[in-house]
């Protein structure tokens, strides 16, 4: 065993009492409105966030922006207290902030559509959060990103040097000929899922739960990419397969059968690694695909946040952290934009990721 972890397990074990509780988060869909909910906020870790923020913006994005920031870190702290053996996981774990990001770049590009840098996030013309700066990419290459040409192109030149922009480039032709972001969104995908498999390396031996975390979760992107190329009428042959990540539990051929099926509902019914009758009902009620991915993702971490919680001295306290830091982003951010457009208690209830 690795003694560099005990350090790191101390560190993050003090950044714990930070995670706002189930009952809080429970509280807080039951607020009236955005005031009561920054109110409440006040008096916990974002409280400095949105003291900080107070002067610039006006709520829902006073909010969202405070909700990233602590995301961005506890992200650093992760980067900080990781050991020389787990680096390489966390890195590419974090990266997908910054393909969150490329793609939002990438989307402004397309539709001529304004972003701007402030304060360590993207922020479009109306002031709203587009992206956090919580990867591995510099603040300084985002800007640069921006203050380019304005052509999708000039973005993928800007990465090459990067593997993000490797990835780009393998299907720059496809884009050339279809003008189809989801290609370059697709290769984005697979090079994340690829690249993080490849750093989850056997260093300590407990490494395995962390590794089928990482599959299952591959299996989430694909039924996803299923679901909602299904729903479009996409065939297969043309999109789909390009957005397909190999390494999970279905493989490729059975994802092709599952997409013969008739309609969403039977993907989800006949996919064999979940069981989405909850969220097909759900669907059914609102036609909110979402639903899907709440449910799949619900029970990958049903199955492995217990299990990573408990390893103290391994990369799998590392990812606990950083997924527990993720999610009440999420949930948060959930709540704030629901009770904006006024979206009912028993609605929020139903998209917010617990386990």
């Amino acid at each position: 065993m690795d003694s560099t972890y005990s350090g790191t397990y101390g560190k993050l074990k003090a950044y714990y009492p930070d995670f706002l509780s189930r009952q809080f988060i429970d509280d807080l869909i039951s607020s009236p409105n955005l005031d009561d909910i920054q109110g409440r906020l006040a008096r916990t870790v974002y409280g400095e966030h949105i003291n900080h923020l107070a002067s610039l913006y006006r709520n829902p994005e006073l909010l969202e922006i405070a909700v990233n920031r602590e995301l961005v870190r506890k992200n650093r702290i992760a980067l900080f207290a990781v050991p020389p053996a787990s680096k390489n996981s966390v890195l590419a774990y974090l990266a997908k902030w910054d393909i969150e990001n490329i793609k939002s770049i990438l989307s402004s590009k397309f539709m001529d559509y304004p972003l701007r840098e402030s304060d360590a996030f993207l922020i479009s013309f109306r002031d709203v959060p587009m992206g956090i700066f919580a990867g591995t990419l510099r603040d300084e290459d985002f800007k640069a990103m921006l203050s380019r040409g304005g052509s999708v192109e000039d973005v993928i030149n800007f990465l090459s040097p990067t593997p993000y922009g490797t990835a780009m480039l393998s299907q720059i032709d496809q884009y050339r000929k279809t003008k189809d972001l989801s290609v370059l969104f697709f290769a984005l995908d697979v090079y994340y899922y690829t690249n993080l498999l490849n750093t989850i390396l056997f260093y300590n031996g407990d490494e395995g739960p962390v590794l089928r975390l990482v599959r299952e979760l591959i299996d989430v992107h694909n039924l996803d990419v299923l679901i909602k190329g299904k729903s479009m009428e996409v065939e297969f042959s043309r999109i789909i397969r390009g957005g397909l990540i190999a390494g999970g539990n279905i493989g490729v051929e059975r994802l092709s059968d599952l997409y013969r099926s008739q309609d969403v509902e039977q993907i989800a019914k006949n996919n064999g690694q979940f069981d989405l009758g909850p969220a097909v009902e759900s669907f059914r009620q609102d036609g909110n695909m979402l639903h899907f991915d709440l449910e799949m993702r619900r029970q990958v971490y049903s199955k492995y946040m217990p299990v990573i919680s408990s390893m103290s001295l391994s990369l799998g306290s590392m990812f606990h952290f950083m997924i527990m830091s993720e999610v009440e982003r999420e949930n948060l951010r959930t709540i704030i934009l629901g009770k904006h457009y006024g979206l009912s208690e028993e609605s929020l209830r139903k998209l917010i990721l617990r386990w």
